[in-house]
């Protein structure tokens, strides 16, 4: 075991929330995150400085196109707000609304805040941000 750990790992919650309340990350090959915290996802982003502080989680993303930076984009909650921030990837990360036909890159370092149903797109990985019930 080398230690690290998959985007499978999900922490005990301590939280007062019930099960559920949190919003998720649906990737286009079926894996679901839960965004119960500060996530930075990338190809290695346990070296980010928001990893190394004990901020946020590390979500490794499988990149076989080495298009992602190695933290390619954060997630950062806020009350039950989530945005997206892209963390200057070489790259871009985009975003689309639900509806949306054209993708929109975001300006690194500015957050954009998300809504359900907002996809993102980080290299070739897609993946839709769904808002707790």
């Amino acid at each position: 075991d080398s230690g690290e750990q998959t985007a499978f790992w999900r922490p005990d919650s301590d939280s007062d929330a019930p099960a559920g309340s949190a919003p998720v990350l649906r990737f286009d090959d079926g894996l679901v995150i839960t965004v119960d915290e500060d996530l930075v996802l990338g190809r290695r982003p346990d070296n980010h400085e928001m990893v190394t502080a004990g901020t946020a989680r590390a979500v490794p993303i499988a990149d076989t196109q080495n298009v992602l930076s190695s933290a390619h984009a954060a997630l950062t909650r806020s009350g039950d707000q989530v945005s997206l921030v892209d963390l200057g990837s070489l790259n871009g990360t985009h975003v689309a609304g639900p509806e949306a036909t054209e993708w929109t890159q975001l300006e690194p370092g500015q957050p954009h805040p998300l809504s359900d149903g907002d996809r993102l797109l980080l290299g070739w990985t897609v993946i839709t941000f769904e808002q707790a019930e």
